[in-house]
C-alpha cells in the first residue's frame, strides 16, 4: 500500500515538509557524522552483525537451555540478514520509485530505504530472538536494537538521501521479513 502511495507521489507534501526540517548544509558537524554514519546500513555491516548474534545466541550460557531452539533462532537470524540483502536490489528493479531528493541523481531508485530496511530486520530478529531465548530482557534489547536502524535512517535523511516516505517503507518491509523469519524460528518445537 505505502510503495504505490509513494509512486503515485501522494506522500510528496509529506516529503518536503520532512525534507526541509531534516536536511543538514554540507561541512556542519551533523552532516559530517550523517556521512559517516552511511556504512552502517549496507550489507557489509549488517550481515556480520547478523553473524555475531547468531553467534553469541549459539554460545550464551544464559538463557534457556534448549540447543534447537537456539539453532532455529540463529538461523533466523542469518536468514533475515541474507534475504534482506538479497531482496534489497530487488527493490530497486520492481517496485516503482519516486523522483530522487536533491542529494542523489535523478535515475537513483530510493524506495524503500535499503538501510532502513537491512538494518531494521536484523535489529528486530535479533532482538526477538535474544528476548525468546531469555539471554536478554525484551525491555532493554528491544529499544538498545532500534538505536542503530532509527540513527541511520536519520542520517539518511539528513543526507538527502532519502524521503521520509523511503524510510517508512524500509521500515515496513523489515518488520515484514523480521516476522517471516520470526514465524518460522517459532514452529521449532
Amino acid at each position: 500500500m505505502i510503495a504505490r502511495a509513494v509512486a503515485r507521489r501522494d506522500t510528496a507534501h509529506i516529503d518536503r515538509k520532512v525534507h526541509k526540517k531534516t536536511k543538514v548544509k554540507r561541512g556542519r558537524p551533523a552532516r559530517k557524522a550523517a556521512e559517516a554514519a552511511a556504512p552502517i546500513g549496507k550489507w557489509f555491516t549488517y550481515v556480520p552483525a547478523a553473524v555475531l548474534s547468531g553467534a553469541y545466541v549459539l554460545a550464551s550460557r544464559e538463557g534457556r537451555d534448549d540447543v534447537p531452539s537456539r539453532i532455529a533462532g540463529t538461523v533466523a537470524i542469518l536468514a533475515a540478514a541474507c534475504t534482506a540483502a538479497a531482496v534489497n536490489k530487488q527493490f530497486d528493479e520492481l517496485l516503482p520509485q519516486p523522483p530522487p531528493p536533491p542529494g542523489r541523481p535523478p535515475d537513483h531508485p530510493v524506495f524503500p530505504s535499503g538501510h532502513a530496511f537491512g538494518t531494521s530486520t536484523v535489529a528486530l530478529t535479533a532482538a526477538y530472538v535474544l528476548s525468546r531465548e531469555r539471554i536478554a530482557r525484551g525491555a532493554i534489547v528491544f529499544p538498545a536494537a532500534l538505536v542503530v536502524p532509527v540513527a541511520s535512517s536519520i542520517a539518511r535523511l539528513a543526507e538527502e538521501k532519502h524521503w521520509i516516505s523511503d524510510i517508512a517503507g524500509g521500515h515496513l518491509a523489515a518488520i515484514t521479513l523480521a516476522s517471516l523469519a520470526l514465524a518460522l524460528y517459532e514452529m521449532v518445537p
